[in-house]
């Protein structure tokens, strides 16, 4: 369940000049309300999901995706990053027709070493090359110029985002987590001093954007989402998962590390979340099993299940697949197309039924095809 509780986050400031101060206290955030034990069974993806639809993308011999390391809707464009297969950033329209590589690897104009992180802003899109400098490109992938991190203290980072005046930057070398920048790079706000090798690893979608386009920032074990504004940082949701939430005296000792490694199984640990447009869904690892949790707006009524336990008969697939992002109010999974195929098949053989959606889907996926991306549009729950 989720409600609004007064809640004070306080962090500890550390700007450019060393100096610390408080900050960000809000008077009420939402509180998502995550109970483990109350998980239910044997729940159909077809119980949960109101609607979906597939996107699949145009795959020629230059569009070719080795994996989807981020996938990035904006009004007009999929863009697909590739971070180490191919070392590609891929544009799509939004049927999924392929458009044109950005950039190419290189050391020349408009070429990148290792694109490490995309993003889209103002017409523009830029592309993180190696953590040291930021490739600029226009909407049709025409570049324009290299942008190198320097400004005060220097830079550098893994993802990144544009914000309306400045940057944010994940894993920057430096002593704290996230940075704050101006648009030339001189560190205006930092958060999150380092604490140990487990609680201060690079998380995989720390930096994501809600259905409005604002970044959001997860910290790994504190679960409160956060919303990057160019002056800083303001708690957004917080999730409370009630007897299995981790001991946060106990994350910020010197002996974090071995604590983390001998409990980690008794704690859950918040993978993913995305805020779409009336849907907050949260992915959750607990005693090495995956979670789904799923609220939808002016519902208190939630959905919890295990997905192992997931009954998937949609794409018949195992699981339900990796969500990677949200879109409008759609969370957004990727399918590789064997895995559909396959499951498609085998439903098949057990005189299951499969969508019409799901069929045509399988029978027109030719080999060697890119993935698949699904938008799942999840249901209310019955009050």
């Amino acid at each position: 369940m989720k409600k609004y509780i007064p809640i004070i986050f306080i962090l500890i400031l550390f700007n450019c000049g060393g100096s610390s101060a408080p900050e960000i206290v809000p008077d009420n955030i939402v509180t998502h309300e995550i109970d483990l034990k109350k998980v239910e069974d044997d729940v159909k993806f077809s119980d949960v999901v109101e609607d979906y639809r597939f996107i699949t993308l145009e795959a020629t011999n230059e569009s070719l995706v080795g994996r989807a390391n981020k996938v990035l809707f904006t009004s007009e464009f999929i863009f697909i990053l590739d971070r180490f297969n191919t070392k590609s950033v891929f544009q799509f329209d939004k049927q999924g027709k392929f458009l044109r590589k950005i950039g190419r690897g290189g050391i020349g104009p408009g070429e990148y070493s290792t694109p490490l992180d995309v993003t889209f802003k103002d017409n523009k899109i830029f592309v993180l090359d190696e953590g040291v400098s930021i490739i600029v490109y226009d909407s049709n992938g025409e570049y324009l110029e290299r942008l190198k991190l320097g400004g005060s203290g220097g830079l550098g980072g893994f993802y990144f985002e544009k914000l309306e005046q400045g940057w944010a930057f994940i894993g920057s070398g430096r002593l704290e987590n996230i940075i704050i920048t101006d648009d030339n790079f001189n560190i205006k706000k930092s958060y999150f001093p380092w604490i140990s090798r487990s609680t201060d690893i690079l998380i995989h979608g720390a930096l994501t954007r809600d259905f409005e386009g604002n970044v959001l920032y997860r910290r790994k074990y504190k679960d409160t989402i956060y919303q990057v504004n160019s002056d800083g940082l303001s708690a957004r949701l917080a999730i409370d998962y009630k007897s299995n939430q981790f001991d946060l005296s106990e994350l910020e000792s010197e002996t974090a590390d071995k604590f983390i490694e001998n409990n980690i199984h008794k704690y859950a640990v918040t993978n993913r979340v995305y805020l779409a447009n009336r849907t907050t869904y949260i992915a959750t690892l607990y005693n090495s099993e995956k979670y789904v949790y799923i609220s939808k707006k002016g519902n208190p009524q939630t959905t919890i299940y295990n997905e192992r336990n997931l009954i998937n008969d949609i794409t018949h697939v195992y699981n339900s697949g990796f969500s990677i992002t949200s879109y409008e109010d759609y969370i957004v999974y990727v399918y590789e197309p064997e895995e559909i195929k396959k499951g498609v098949s085998a439903a098949l053989g057990t005189g299951d039924s499969v969508d019409e959606r799901v069929l045509e889907l399988s029978n027109n996926l030719p080999d060697g095809a890119n993935p698949v991306l699904m938008l799942i549009k999840f249901k209310p729950k019955a009050k």
